[in-house]
């Protein structure tokens, strides 16, 4: 039980880093654009995004993608 509570922590660290907060925050405002575009879903918003995240570290790579 500790041991969950010691990982959760550990990726709250992790997402409250502020590159990774501004990661989801343009991830946010693009997936919107996306999701409003007729025809197009998520998985297509994903795949249309790919050359961004593949620049990006993993960790928020993963972030930008969720």
């Amino acid at each position: 039980m500790v041991e969950d509570l010691n990982n959760l922590m550990m990726g709250f660290s992790v997402v409250m880093q502020p590159y990774n907060l501004m990661v989801v925050v343009v991830g946010l405002i693009l997936g919107i654009i996306v999701g409003v575009l007729p025809g197009l879903g998520g998985a297509n918003g994903v795949a249309i995004l790919i050359p961004i995240v593949v620049t990006m570290p993993a960790t928020s790579g993963m972030i930008f993608c969720a």
